[in-house]
């Protein structure tokens, strides 16, 4: 099975701004998602196929 991560308009909105105030950011998320693709399972579960990764 293979995992991919997808993003929303809005989340790449606010991502923008965000990003210009922390500069490791964008490299936090690209690190959370290539963990996101090994395990999709991380995180707390929420029933339902829903994970919260904080």
């Amino acid at each position: 099975m293979i995992n991919s991560v997808f993003y929303s308009p809005e989340f790449k909105i606010n991502l923008k701004p965000l990003a210009k105030k922390y500069f490791t950011l964008k490299q936090s998320i690209k690190s959370l998602e290539e963990d996101l693709i090994k395990n999709p399972y991380l995180g707390e579960s929420y029933g339902e196929k829903i994970y919260k990764i904080r």
